[in-house]
């Protein structure tokens, strides 16, 4: 694989998992269920991992 592609795909998938946590908590919030406000931070952390590291891949 080359490392434009690589990179490209890690940045992809934090974009995914951040997606999914926002629905995620959003259905906690739909059924009443409360929830640490940390994972929001967490979160955001790893979106930004993922974006630096696939921009390091594809350089």
């Amino acid at each position: 694989m080359k490392p434009a592609n690589a990179g490209t795909i890690v940045a992809s998938y934090g974009s995914v998992s951040a997606s999914i946590f926002v629905r995620a908590t959003s259905f906690l919030d739909f059924v009443s269920q409360g929830f640490s406000g940390h994972m929001i931070a967490v979160m955001a952390l790893m979106e930004a991992l993922a974006i630096i590291i696939g921009l390091l891949l594809i350089n």
